[in-house]
């Protein structure tokens, strides 16, 4: 619903994530506020799960980031989606779980 929000507020950056013009999956920045931080997400589509995607897209999305001068990072994902965490941690630090989601930063240097 936020990303949805933002994206009909015009503060929020849509991708689509494609492999030789077939869409496998969307990326998305949202959420920016003034200390310079935001809100990271991806969805890759299940028959597209698997192949790398997901740690593709997340490391694309932090270079963009890193280049728009973000400070912050934060993403979101459900305790029990064991695939999206495995991508998370490889790129982002965990801050804590609430109410049944895990919660990761990246700060840049």
């Amino acid at each position: 619903d936020t990303a949805v929000r933002s994206a009909e507020d015009g503060t929020a950056l849509s991708l689509a994530v494609s492999l030789d013009g077939v869409f496998v999956g969307e990326a998305t920045l949202w959420g920016f506020d003034l200390l310079g931080g935001c809100k990271v997400g991806f969805r890759i589509l299940p028959e597209w799960q698997g192949r790398g995607f997901g740690k593709r897209t997340l490391a694309l999305l932090l270079e963009l980031c890193s280049e728009l001068c973000v400070k912050t990072v934060c993403a979101s994902v459900m305790k029990d989606n064991a695939p999206s965490i495995a991508v998370v941690k490889g790129f982002m630090s965990f801050c804590k779980q609430d109410d049944g989601v895990n919660y990761y930063i990246h700060k840049f240097e």
